[in-house]
């Protein structure tokens, strides 16, 4: 596919470690001298007994607390503010020494319904709070971190975020690798280092410039359902310049490898999300140059999932075939009622 000046080439934004060091990473200057301040924002909740959090929440506080103190010990020109914004009802969940943002005032419930009422924030309206804490410090870069908040932290995870950023990438996703499910506590953290564990593909994770944020079309996506950061991924395609998913990269980790999101009786809250995402698509697609972008994003990608008029190609057109295994289904399941009705009760 030929590139249009001022059009980027998204082929190698989804990369491993490996293909990033040996494309542009090694080929970019670090501005070793800038100052950088990030404010890393996550969403506790009063877990339930029962619930993956209860074990989740206090080793991702512990992993965010090492790895700010490994920062600065490492990087004097490195400023780490960790930072929380929750629910009212979940004002307890906020722990010692992290810095309390203004509350979230609604939830998914106050802009859609679902068949089992889940009170869940919206992902922009997390960022949002970040977005308007204003900096701490006089910076020469400023960026917000966005993770979920079963999110661990390897000690190194600031010092690659302040890296990246020195060089120029105003956009970084860091997808997690998932490590065994037996990990119970904090006080195991130094053998949760240890595991290796396994790349998963989920965008839970996000490093992002702060002069991008005031650009972003928002959307009322919900955390705990599938395709929530998808509007956020479109954002990002649409306003930075560089780009980068790094897929395997040993920077943050989950305990387990479930998605409790995915079972059935939650299907709805992913509908509701993937509508939000394709909002935040066609909002930014009336700029024809953003348009192009996502188009050329989509398509180097495979983000199937989009209707393909949204990308300029026709509409899937039903198959020839469809009537005909429509009336199959229809007698096959005639013939089973069938064989059900001979059956003693």
């Amino acid at each position: 596919m030929s590139l249009e000046i001022g059009q980027p080439d998204f082929g190698s934004t989804y990369a491993t470690v490996d293909d990033f060091v040996a494309g542009d990473y090694v080929h970019t200057s670090a501005a070793s001298d800038a100052s950088v301040e990030l404010l890393h924002v996550v969403n506790p909740v009063a877990a339930k007994p029962g619930s993956d959090l209860v074990v989740a929440q206090p080793v991702t506080f512990a992993s965010m607390h090492s790895a700010r103190r490994f920062a600065a010990q490492e990087d004097p020109a490195l400023s780490v503010r960790l930072a929380a914004t929750v629910l009212p009802q979940d004002a307890a969940a906020v722990p010692e020494g992290m810095e309390r943002l203004p509350d979230l005032t609604r939830t998914v419930l106050d802009v859609a319904s679902f068949e089992r009422p889940r009170a869940l924030p919206l992902v922009f309206d997390i960022l949002g709070r970040a977005q308007r804490s204003a900096p701490a410090t006089d910076a020469d870069l400023a960026a917000v971190v966005l993770t979920n908040v079963d999110i661990g932290l390897m000690p190194h995870f600031y010092l690659l975020a302040a890296d990246l950023l020195r060089r120029g990438y105003d956009a970084v996703i860091v997808n997690r690798r998932s490590i065994a499910r037996a990990f119970a506590a904090p006080e195991q953290l130094p053998l949760m280092y240890a595991q290796h564990g396994s790349s998963h593909p989920g965008l839970d994770c996000f490093i992002i410039e702060r002069s991008l944020l005031d650009r972003f079309v928002t959307n009322r996506a919900c955390v705990g359902g599938g395709f929530v950061m998808r509007g956020l991924l479109f954002n990002l395609v649409a306003h930075a310049e560089r780009l980068r998913i790094l897929l395997d990269a040993q920077a943050t980790f989950h305990i387990g490898d479930d998605a409790a999101w995915a079972t059935s009786p939650y299907a709805d809250y992913e509908a509701h999300n993937k509508a939000e995402a394709l909002s935040v698509f066609r909002s930014l697609s009336a700029d024809p140059v953003k348009a192009e972008r996502l188009r050329r994003f989509a398509m180097q990608t495979n983000e199937n999932w989009l209707p393909p008029e949204l990308l300029g190609l026709p509409a899937k057109q039903p198959s020839l075939l469809q009537p005909i295994k429509s009336r199959l289904r229809g007698v096959l399941q005639q013939v089973v009622k069938g064989r059900n009705a001979g059956q003693p009760g």
